[in-house]
Protein backbone atom coordinates (compact mmCIF):
# COMPACT_ATOMS: atom_id res chain seq x y z
CA UNK A 1 0.00 0.00 0.00
CA UNK A 2 2.94 2.58 1.13
CA UNK A 3 4.95 1.45 -2.11
CA UNK A 4 1.78 1.74 -4.70
CA UNK A 5 1.49 5.77 -3.04
CA UNK A 6 4.80 5.89 -3.63
CA UNK A 7 6.45 6.14 -0.11
CA UNK A 8 9.39 4.39 1.27
CA UNK A 9 8.05 0.62 1.75
CA UNK A 10 11.01 -2.04 2.74
CA UNK A 11 9.55 -4.86 4.24
CA UNK A 12 12.44 -8.04 4.83
CA UNK A 13 11.41 -11.06 6.19
CA UNK A 14 14.57 -12.42 6.84
CA UNK A 15 16.02 -16.22 7.41
CA UNK A 16 17.90 -17.48 10.29
CA UNK A 17 21.19 -15.40 11.49
CA UNK A 18 23.96 -17.15 12.16
CA UNK A 19 23.95 -15.01 15.53
CA UNK A 20 22.01 -16.52 18.36
CA UNK A 21 19.32 -13.97 19.57
CA UNK A 22 16.34 -14.34 21.62
CA UNK A 23 14.07 -16.12 19.01
CA UNK A 24 16.96 -18.18 17.81
CA UNK A 25 18.92 -19.03 21.01
CA UNK A 26 17.26 -22.25 22.34
CA UNK A 27 17.99 -23.86 19.07
CA UNK A 28 20.42 -27.02 19.64
CA UNK A 29 22.69 -28.78 17.01
CA UNK A 30 20.45 -30.72 15.83
CA UNK A 31 17.99 -28.25 14.98
CA UNK A 32 20.37 -26.23 13.15
CA UNK A 33 21.53 -29.24 10.72
CA UNK A 34 17.92 -29.50 9.94
CA UNK A 35 17.82 -26.59 9.07
CA UNK A 36 20.90 -26.65 6.77
CA UNK A 37 19.83 -29.92 5.52
CA UNK A 38 16.32 -28.15 4.15
CA UNK A 39 18.53 -26.05 1.77
CA UNK A 40 18.77 -22.99 4.33
CA UNK A 41 22.40 -21.44 5.32
CA UNK A 42 22.04 -19.23 8.37
CA UNK A 43 23.02 -14.87 7.22
CA UNK A 44 26.33 -14.27 8.65
CA UNK A 45 27.13 -10.61 10.41
CA UNK A 46 28.92 -9.50 7.22
CA UNK A 47 26.00 -10.71 4.83
CA UNK A 48 22.99 -9.30 6.92
CA UNK A 49 24.02 -5.18 6.42
CA UNK A 50 25.15 -6.02 2.36
CA UNK A 51 21.69 -7.91 2.06
CA UNK A 52 19.83 -5.01 3.61
CA UNK A 53 21.24 -2.29 1.18
CA UNK A 54 20.42 -4.32 -1.72
CA UNK A 55 16.98 -4.82 -0.78
CA UNK A 56 16.69 -0.92 0.13
CA UNK A 57 18.08 -0.63 -4.05
CA UNK A 58 15.78 -3.37 -5.85
CA UNK A 59 12.66 -1.33 -5.14
CA UNK A 60 10.83 -3.98 -4.42
CA UNK A 61 8.57 -3.44 -0.88
CA UNK A 62 8.88 -7.24 0.24
CA UNK A 63 11.10 -9.48 -0.23
CA UNK A 64 12.50 -12.83 1.47
CA UNK A 65 16.31 -12.71 2.93
CA UNK A 66 17.54 -16.38 3.32
CA UNK A 67 20.82 -17.27 1.85
CA UNK A 68 20.04 -21.04 -0.20
CA UNK A 69 21.85 -23.79 -0.55
CA UNK A 70 20.71 -25.42 -3.85
CA UNK A 71 22.30 -28.22 -4.02
CA UNK A 72 20.37 -29.62 -0.96
CA UNK A 73 17.33 -27.98 -2.22
CA UNK A 74 17.58 -29.98 -5.33
CA UNK A 75 18.70 -33.28 -3.42
CA UNK A 76 15.57 -32.70 -1.75
CA UNK A 77 13.17 -31.30 -4.22
CA UNK A 78 10.34 -32.93 -3.56
CA UNK A 79 10.28 -31.42 0.07
CA UNK A 80 11.45 -27.82 -0.95
CA UNK A 81 9.05 -24.77 0.18
CA UNK A 82 6.44 -24.53 -2.57
CA UNK A 83 8.00 -20.67 -3.64
CA UNK A 84 11.07 -22.94 -4.43
CA UNK A 85 10.16 -25.72 -6.90
CA UNK A 86 11.29 -23.73 -9.43
CA UNK A 87 14.95 -23.64 -8.18
CA UNK A 88 14.65 -27.05 -6.80
CA UNK A 89 13.72 -28.49 -9.55
CA UNK A 90 17.09 -29.99 -11.88
CA UNK A 91 17.94 -33.19 -13.18
CA UNK A 92 20.12 -35.52 -11.18
CA UNK A 93 21.40 -38.73 -10.46
CA UNK A 94 19.96 -40.18 -7.27
CA UNK A 95 22.07 -40.02 -4.11
CA UNK A 96 23.74 -42.73 -2.34
CA UNK A 97 22.62 -43.76 0.46
CA UNK A 98 24.51 -43.73 3.87
CA UNK A 99 23.04 -47.33 4.80
CA UNK A 100 23.83 -50.99 4.89
CA UNK A 101 20.35 -51.95 3.65
CA UNK A 102 19.95 -53.57 -0.36
CA UNK A 103 18.66 -50.80 -2.71
CA UNK A 104 15.62 -50.70 -4.64
CA UNK A 105 11.95 -50.43 -4.19
CA UNK A 106 11.46 -51.57 -0.15
CA UNK A 107 8.10 -53.31 -1.22
CA UNK A 108 9.59 -55.80 -3.66
CA UNK A 109 12.36 -56.45 -1.77
CA UNK A 110 10.17 -57.56 1.18
CA UNK A 111 8.54 -59.77 -1.38
CA UNK A 112 11.35 -61.06 -1.63
CA UNK A 113 12.74 -61.98 1.85
CA UNK A 114 11.81 -64.93 3.99
CA UNK A 115 8.95 -63.85 6.33
CA UNK A 116 11.91 -64.08 9.50
CA UNK A 117 13.79 -61.70 7.65
CA UNK A 118 11.63 -58.70 6.51
CA UNK A 119 11.00 -57.20 10.09
CA UNK A 120 14.92 -56.73 10.62
CA UNK A 121 15.23 -54.91 6.95
CA UNK A 122 12.95 -52.89 7.75
CA UNK A 123 14.44 -52.23 11.19
CA UNK A 124 17.59 -51.07 9.27
CA UNK A 125 16.33 -49.04 6.73
CA UNK A 126 14.55 -46.99 9.32
CA UNK A 127 17.21 -46.58 11.56
CA UNK A 128 19.35 -45.92 8.71
CA UNK A 129 16.71 -42.61 7.84
CA UNK A 130 16.59 -41.74 11.89
CA UNK A 131 20.28 -41.45 12.19
CA UNK A 132 20.63 -39.16 9.22
CA UNK A 133 17.74 -37.12 10.46
CA UNK A 134 19.14 -36.65 14.59
CA UNK A 135 23.18 -37.28 13.43
CA UNK A 136 23.70 -40.85 15.44
CA UNK A 137 27.05 -41.54 13.91
CA UNK A 138 26.40 -44.94 14.49
CA UNK A 139 22.46 -46.07 13.34
CA UNK A 140 22.84 -50.23 14.26
CA UNK A 141 23.12 -48.90 17.96
CA UNK A 142 19.44 -46.65 18.30
CA UNK A 143 17.62 -48.54 20.45
CA UNK A 144 13.95 -50.01 19.20
CA UNK A 145 11.95 -49.82 22.43
CA UNK A 146 12.79 -45.93 22.95
CA UNK A 147 10.28 -43.48 21.68
CA UNK A 148 11.03 -40.98 19.82
CA UNK A 149 11.17 -38.38 21.54
CA UNK A 150 13.75 -39.76 23.72
CA UNK A 151 16.00 -40.38 20.81
CA UNK A 152 15.61 -36.37 20.11
CA UNK A 153 12.88 -35.99 18.20
CA UNK A 154 10.11 -32.94 17.75
CA UNK A 155 7.21 -32.10 15.61
CA UNK A 156 9.79 -30.90 13.33
CA UNK A 157 12.12 -33.46 12.36
CA UNK A 158 9.06 -36.21 13.25
CA UNK A 159 7.90 -34.86 9.73
CA UNK A 160 11.56 -34.63 8.59
CA UNK A 161 11.56 -38.18 9.07
CA UNK A 162 7.82 -38.85 7.90
CA UNK A 163 9.10 -37.09 4.62
CA UNK A 164 12.78 -39.44 4.03
CA UNK A 165 10.10 -42.42 4.35
CA UNK A 166 7.94 -41.27 2.52
CA UNK A 167 10.58 -40.73 -0.37
CA UNK A 168 12.33 -43.97 0.59
CA UNK A 169 9.25 -46.25 0.18
CA UNK A 170 7.40 -43.83 -2.48
CA UNK A 171 4.23 -43.80 -0.10
CA UNK A 172 2.41 -41.30 1.11
CA UNK A 173 2.40 -41.59 4.61
CA UNK A 174 0.32 -39.40 7.37
CA UNK A 175 2.13 -36.05 8.74
CA UNK A 176 1.44 -37.85 12.19
CA UNK A 177 3.08 -41.05 11.28
CA UNK A 178 5.83 -41.19 14.08
CA UNK A 179 3.36 -40.08 17.08
CA UNK A 180 0.77 -42.68 15.82
CA UNK A 181 3.56 -45.47 16.10
CA UNK A 182 5.79 -43.80 19.06
CA UNK A 183 8.54 -46.16 19.20
CA UNK A 184 11.38 -47.34 16.03
CA UNK A 185 10.13 -50.89 16.66
CA UNK A 186 6.15 -50.13 16.17
CA UNK A 187 7.07 -47.82 13.08
CA UNK A 188 8.88 -50.59 11.67
CA UNK A 189 6.37 -53.24 12.35
CA UNK A 190 3.48 -50.97 10.79
CA UNK A 191 5.31 -49.79 7.43
CA UNK A 192 6.21 -53.82 7.11
CA UNK A 193 2.62 -54.45 7.53
CA UNK A 194 2.04 -51.59 5.14
CA UNK A 195 4.21 -52.40 2.11
CA UNK A 196 2.94 -55.70 2.34
CA UNK A 197 -0.46 -55.43 2.10
CA UNK A 198 0.66 -52.62 -1.43
CA UNK A 199 -2.13 -50.48 -0.84
CA UNK A 200 0.20 -47.30 -0.67
CA UNK A 201 -1.19 -45.91 1.98
CA UNK A 202 -1.58 -46.20 5.80
CA UNK A 203 -5.72 -46.11 6.39
CA UNK A 204 -6.79 -43.42 9.17
CA UNK A 205 -8.21 -44.23 12.57
CA UNK A 206 -11.76 -44.26 12.27
CA UNK A 207 -12.93 -41.17 14.75
CA UNK A 208 -16.70 -40.70 15.83
CA UNK A 209 -16.44 -37.14 15.90
CA UNK A 210 -20.06 -36.67 16.54
CA UNK A 211 -20.11 -38.43 19.35
CA UNK A 212 -18.21 -36.14 21.34
CA UNK A 213 -20.64 -33.00 20.46
CA UNK A 214 -22.94 -35.07 22.75
CA UNK A 215 -22.49 -34.36 26.29
CA UNK A 216 -22.60 -37.00 29.30
CA UNK A 217 -26.02 -37.16 30.95
CA UNK A 218 -24.72 -35.95 34.03
CA UNK A 219 -23.53 -32.55 32.98
CA UNK A 220 -27.04 -30.48 33.80
CA UNK A 221 -27.66 -27.05 34.54
CA UNK A 222 -28.04 -27.01 38.27
CA UNK A 223 -30.89 -25.19 40.50
CA UNK A 224 -28.76 -22.37 41.44
CA UNK A 225 -27.28 -20.43 38.01
CA UNK A 226 -24.92 -17.47 37.90
CA UNK A 227 -25.42 -15.83 34.41
CA UNK A 228 -22.96 -13.38 35.23
CA UNK A 229 -19.92 -12.99 37.54
CA UNK A 230 -19.52 -9.11 37.40
CA UNK A 231 -17.15 -9.52 41.08
CA UNK A 232 -16.35 -12.97 41.83
CA UNK A 233 -14.25 -13.69 44.59
CA UNK A 234 -12.97 -17.18 43.05
CA UNK A 235 -12.30 -17.86 39.91
CA UNK A 236 -10.70 -21.55 38.06
CA UNK A 237 -8.19 -20.60 35.76
CA UNK A 238 -6.38 -23.12 32.60
CA UNK A 239 -3.46 -22.41 30.43
CA UNK A 240 -1.46 -20.36 33.30
CA UNK A 241 1.86 -21.86 31.60
CA UNK A 242 0.74 -20.33 28.10
CA UNK A 243 0.93 -16.97 26.11
CA UNK A 244 -2.86 -16.38 26.26
CA UNK A 245 -3.31 -17.93 29.76
CA UNK A 246 -0.61 -15.59 31.28
CA UNK A 247 -2.43 -12.54 30.59
CA UNK A 248 -5.59 -13.48 31.14
CA UNK A 249 -4.00 -14.44 34.83
CA UNK A 250 -2.54 -11.00 35.11
CA UNK A 251 -5.84 -8.96 34.02
CA UNK A 252 -7.59 -11.49 35.91
CA UNK A 253 -5.92 -9.74 39.43
CA UNK A 254 -5.76 -6.92 38.14
CA UNK A 255 -9.46 -6.28 37.13
CA UNK A 256 -11.14 -8.41 39.62
CA UNK A 257 -10.59 -9.08 43.30
CA UNK A 258 -10.79 -12.91 42.96
CA UNK A 259 -7.99 -15.47 44.19
CA UNK A 260 -7.20 -17.34 41.19
CA UNK A 261 -7.30 -20.72 40.95
CA UNK A 262 -4.60 -21.91 38.65
CA UNK A 263 -4.31 -25.56 37.46
CA UNK A 264 -1.08 -26.49 36.14
CA UNK A 265 0.54 -29.88 35.36
CA UNK A 266 3.50 -31.07 37.19
CA UNK A 267 5.30 -33.43 39.81
CA UNK A 268 4.06 -31.61 42.41
CA UNK A 269 2.63 -28.41 44.09
CA UNK A 270 6.43 -26.97 43.91
CA UNK A 271 6.99 -27.84 40.38
CA UNK A 272 3.58 -26.99 38.79
CA UNK A 273 4.44 -23.31 40.88
CA UNK A 274 7.80 -23.04 39.65
CA UNK A 275 6.60 -23.50 35.50
CA UNK A 276 3.59 -20.94 36.49
CA UNK A 277 6.59 -18.83 37.38
CA UNK A 278 8.87 -19.60 34.60
CA UNK A 279 6.34 -18.54 31.94
CA UNK A 280 4.95 -15.06 33.81
CA UNK A 281 8.72 -14.35 33.85
CA UNK A 282 9.09 -15.19 30.71
CA UNK A 283 6.54 -12.83 29.28
CA UNK A 284 7.97 -10.20 32.07
CA UNK A 285 4.64 -10.51 34.06
CA UNK A 286 5.58 -11.66 37.16
CA UNK A 287 6.51 -8.24 38.78
CA UNK A 288 2.76 -7.81 38.22
CA UNK A 289 1.43 -10.72 39.79
CA UNK A 290 -0.22 -10.36 43.39
CA UNK A 291 1.00 -13.80 44.70
CA UNK A 292 -1.17 -13.67 47.70
CA UNK A 293 -4.50 -13.96 45.62
CA UNK A 294 -3.02 -17.08 43.40
CA UNK A 295 -3.56 -20.91 44.10
CA UNK A 296 -2.08 -23.35 42.01
CA UNK A 297 -3.49 -26.73 41.83
CA UNK A 298 -1.79 -29.82 40.67
CA UNK A 299 -3.89 -31.22 37.47
CA UNK A 300 -4.27 -32.48 34.35
CA UNK A 301 -6.95 -31.30 31.34
CA UNK A 302 -6.53 -34.94 29.94
CA UNK A 303 -7.82 -36.79 33.29
CA UNK A 304 -10.67 -37.11 34.75
CA UNK A 305 -12.11 -34.76 37.38
CA UNK A 306 -8.56 -32.72 35.89
CA UNK A 307 -6.27 -35.05 37.45
CA UNK A 308 -7.62 -33.64 41.28
CA UNK A 309 -8.48 -35.54 43.84
CA UNK A 310 -12.29 -35.59 45.10
CA UNK A 311 -11.98 -33.11 48.24
CA UNK A 312 -10.12 -30.17 46.01
CA UNK A 313 -12.93 -31.08 42.92
CA UNK A 314 -15.33 -30.32 45.45
CA UNK A 315 -14.14 -27.27 47.08
CA UNK A 316 -13.37 -26.26 43.57
CA UNK A 317 -16.82 -26.82 41.87
CA UNK A 318 -18.57 -25.13 45.02
CA UNK A 319 -16.74 -22.00 45.47
CA UNK A 320 -15.65 -20.56 41.94
CA UNK A 321 -18.01 -17.77 40.53
CA UNK A 322 -16.39 -18.24 37.00
CA UNK A 323 -14.06 -20.42 34.65
CA UNK A 324 -11.35 -19.32 32.55
CA UNK A 325 -10.69 -22.18 29.66
CA UNK A 326 -7.82 -20.93 27.17
CA UNK A 327 -5.87 -24.16 28.22
CA UNK A 328 -5.51 -26.75 25.40
CA UNK A 329 -2.57 -29.35 24.46
CA UNK A 330 -1.98 -27.54 21.05
CA UNK A 331 0.10 -29.12 18.16
CA UNK A 332 0.01 -29.72 14.44
CA UNK A 333 1.46 -32.77 13.70
CA UNK A 334 -0.63 -34.73 16.71
CA UNK A 335 -3.43 -36.25 15.32
CA UNK A 336 -7.08 -35.53 17.36
CA UNK A 337 -7.25 -39.31 19.10
CA UNK A 338 -4.01 -37.89 21.13
CA UNK A 339 -5.77 -34.14 21.32
CA UNK A 340 -9.10 -35.42 22.57
CA UNK A 341 -8.36 -36.39 25.87
CA UNK A 342 -7.14 -32.94 26.86
CA UNK A 343 -8.72 -30.62 24.18
CA UNK A 344 -12.94 -32.09 24.22
CA UNK A 345 -12.52 -34.62 27.57
CA UNK A 346 -11.09 -31.36 29.66
CA UNK A 347 -13.62 -29.27 28.59
CA UNK A 348 -16.62 -31.58 29.49
CA UNK A 349 -14.42 -32.09 32.91
CA UNK A 350 -14.94 -27.86 33.55
CA UNK A 351 -18.16 -27.83 32.25
CA UNK A 352 -18.93 -30.44 35.15
CA UNK A 353 -17.73 -28.91 37.33
CA UNK A 354 -18.84 -25.43 36.31
CA UNK A 355 -22.43 -27.04 36.54
CA UNK A 356 -22.50 -29.19 39.53
CA UNK A 357 -23.30 -27.37 42.75
CA UNK A 358 -24.44 -24.37 40.91
CA UNK A 359 -24.23 -23.15 37.53
CA UNK A 360 -21.28 -20.57 36.92
CA UNK A 361 -20.21 -18.52 33.77
CA UNK A 362 -17.66 -21.07 31.84
CA UNK A 363 -15.46 -18.86 29.31
CA UNK A 364 -13.80 -21.27 26.62
CA UNK A 365 -11.11 -19.49 24.12
CA UNK A 366 -11.21 -22.17 21.13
Amino acid sequence: HRAARGLPATSVAWGLWAQASGMTGDLDEADLQRIARAGFRPVTSEQGPAILDTALGLGSPALVATPLDITALREKAAQAPLLLTTLAKAPGRPTARNSAVAAGDPAEVLAGLPEERRLGYLTDLLRAEIGAVIGHADPSAIPLDLPFPGLGFDSLTSVELRNRISTVTGRRLPASLVFDHPTPAALAAHLCALLLDGSGAATAEETDFAADTELPDDIVPAAEVVRSADDPSEVLLTGGTGFLGAFLLRDLLRTTRATVHVLVRGADEDDARARLRANLEWYRLWPEIDQERVRVHVGDLGRPRLGLDEEEYEHLARTVDAVYHPGASVNWIHPYARLREANVGGTVELMRLAAKHRSVPLHYVS
